[in-house]
């Protein structure tokens, strides 16, 4: 559930990002990934990119190629988004 939560903040992020850009469509959204542990499990590559993938489903952000990027720390962020 963790990874869903984590998911849903940084497509709600791109969203903001893409309108404030004026993009009516995201092809790409790269995200950073530190080691994230919630409710004792790791927060992993694959599901934020899973998670991600279906979240924007209806969305500007639907069909986007989703890239997680591993990084030091306990932390993730929205790093970049492109679009048309």
């Amino acid at each position: 559930m963790h990874d869903l939560l984590a998911a849903q903040e940084l497509l709600k992020k791109a969203l903001e990002v893409a309108r404030a850009k004026n993009l009516k469509k995201i092809t790409k959204i790269v995200v950073e990934l530190g080691t994230v542990i919630d409710h004792d499990e790791e927060i992993t590559e694959e599901n934020i990119s899973f998670n991600l993938k279906n979240l924007s489903a209806g969305t500007e952000a639907e069909g986007a190629k989703v890239i997680v990027n591993k990084v030091a720390g306990n932390h993730y962020t929205l790093k970049e988004i492109e679009g048309d």
